[in-house]
């Protein structure tokens, strides 16, 4: 996983695997945009203007092949922001809660 700055409290993030020959691949899709999809379809949508979004590693369990971690955006005053706990299932390719 690889989390990088992109702008005054934004980040984005991909997941990265390497396959047993050796070769490395990325996800197309963003973690943090999953996580927000997946937020969108759990609540029926998200709060307007959403800034300073992104995602921060909790941890691994690698033996169950999950990747816990919590997602957050700002918002304007009075319509919530989002803050989540979420855990990506790399074997199914899905996101749920914990």
């Amino acid at each position: 996983m690889r989390i990088q700055k992109t702008g005054s409290g934004d980040n984005t993030s991909y997941i990265y695997f390497i396959e047993k020959n050796g070769s490395l691949w990325r996800m197309e899709q963003p973690l943090g945009d999953m996580g927000f999809d997946f937020l969108r379809h759990q609540l029926g949508g998200l709060p307007s203007g959403l800034y300073h979004a992104g995602i921060e590693f909790i941890s691994w369990d690698m033996k169950n092949h999950l990747l816990h971690f919590s997602i957050h955006a700002s918002s304007d005053p009075g319509t919530g922001g989002v803050e989540k706990t979420l855990t990506y299932q790399l074997l199914q390719n899905k996101i749920v809660e914990p």
